[in-house]
């Protein structure tokens, strides 16, 4: 049965991302809400519609709302996301949609990311176990120092994302990867609480994918890049 759910809730994900972006292409372009070229940095030849990652988001949303009824009608074995992981993910879509129509300062951006980083800490995300190679234990860690490694882990993902996406289709296609590895991974210890998510974010990638190979047809903009490093940190 799970496998069932899991493939329905794939095919449901990839469907509703490639009907939703192009319509949020044709409404960025409405509102010219583009990446023009400066030919400097960015070098494509003529305005191409941001905000991407809102269609990505959709896919992601319906994918989440699925899994939530499958797990309401003991279907699977998987329970929701804390309240505060939907407040940092609302919180670091915001963030990237405003950059990407209005523009925001490094530093603002650095400021949200810090504060998203810290709700996901106090939601129960964390560092708290220094895993050492080769080591019979795994010291448990201050609370202090577990937020600080915690904070700049969470922050250096989203950054990392964010600085990748600078040619068409690396992005989405790097983190396809790191979602559909980090599935497989704790599929072999039972850890459906992060392969059920995994799947759905490639889903809502590979969706997305299709208006982003090259010649890229829309970007995902910070929308997109911040929520993916979200969700992989």
């Amino acid at each position: 049965m799970i496998y069932l759910v899991a493939t329905t809730v794939f095919m449901a994900v990839l469907g509703t991302t490639l009907l939703v972006t192009p319509a949020i292409r044709r409404w960025a372009l409405r509102r010219d809400w583009v990446d023009k070229p400066d030919g400097r940095r960015k070098l494509h030849a003529a305005p191409i519609p941001s905000l991407g990652g809102l269609g990505i988001v959709a896919g992601f949303l319906v994918g989440m709302g699925l899994l939530y009824l499958g797990a309401t009608w003991d279907l699977l074995p998987w329970e929701p996301p804390s309240p505060l992981f939907w407040l940092g993910g609302v919180l670091i879509l915001g963030t990237g949609v405003y950059d990407d129509i209005r523009g925001m300062a490094s530093r603002h951006k650095l400021l949200f990311q810090v504060l998203v980083a810290g709700v996901l800490f106090w939601g129960g995300c964390r560092i708290d176990v220094a895993w050492l190679p080769f080591a019979a234990t795994h010291p448990a860690l201050e609370q202090s120092l577990s937020l600080i490694l915690t904070l700049v882990w969470i922050v250096a993902v989203m950054n990392a994302i964010n600085l990748i996406d600078g040619l068409d289709g690396l992005a989405a296609g790097v983190a396809v990867i790191a979602f559909a590895y980090m599935g497989l991974i704790f599929s072999f210890h039972g850890g459906l609480g992060i392969v059920l998510p995994a799947l759905v974010m490639v889903a809502a990638l590979a969706g997305f994918l299709v208006y982003n190979f090259n010649p890229a047809r829309i970007f995902m903009g910070d929308s997109g890049s911040l929520f993916i490093g979200f969700m992989l940190a």
